[in-house]
């Protein structure tokens, strides 16, 4: 048996740009026989978390997975890194709305025109994994915004903003809107300040 090294035993392509990692492309480097096991250190795949329906089994995880990903890697992924039981695992792709589909004439063009047919696009498409946890394992999706619901920082941002415009109107304009303001800083200089001159308006 030769010995082989792998600097990057899984290798993403080299682009110009910067590329998501959803949209890379992985590609697995070349296995011959009597090589070493390939080992991966750092998984370039990732899974998604899909919240079920409300009368979803109990016993079964919905993943929106990365689009290479076989039923053996997703299984893998979650046995391997997560220590989680998995009976089977099935996959699907479900067309996206990113792009419409091409029109019948342009459909046939292509076909005439290309010899091998290639496989229509893989970001037209997104991946799903069905994964089916066995006898006495359940799954509950986890509620994240039970108490602190994702709006509240939002709320609390806008009320910040409107606080501050408030303090930037004039005091003719904030007395109409007294109620709704903070008691005004005494060292704060208004335009009715008389150390101010009269250009700055």
């Amino acid at each position: 048996m030769r010995p082989v090294i792998f600097v990057n035993p899984i290798s993403l392509p080299k682009t110009s740009r910067y590329i998501p990692l959803w949209r890379k492309h992985v590609e697995y480097p070349l296995y011959n026989v009597g090589d070493p096991k390939i080992r991966m250190f750092l998984v370039p795949f990732w899974m998604k978390l899909i919240n079920p329906s409300r009368n979803g089994l109990q016993d079964q995880v919905v993943f929106k997975v990365h689009p290479q990903m076989s039923k053996y890697d997703v299984k893998q992924y979650l046995e391997k890194l997560y220590s989680c039981p998995v009976l089977d695992v099935r996959t699907k792709l479900v067309p996206n709305d990113l792009r419409p589909a091409d029109h019948v004439h342009q459909t046939r063009y292509r076909i005439t025109t290309d010899p091998l047919n290639l496989p229509p696009d893989a970001e037209r498409y997104e991946k799903f994994a069905y994964v089916r946890l066995p006898q006495g394992s359940e799954f509950e999706f986890p509620k994240l915004f039970e108490q602190n619901r994702p709006s509240k920082a939002l709320e609390q941002f806008q009320a910040d903003q409107e606080k501050m415009a408030l303090k930037a109107l004039p005091s003719e304009e904030a007395g109409s809107l007294k109620d709704t303001q903070d008691s005004p800083d005494p060292k704060s200089k208004t335009v009715d300040d008389p150390n101010v001159p009269s250009w700055f308006s």
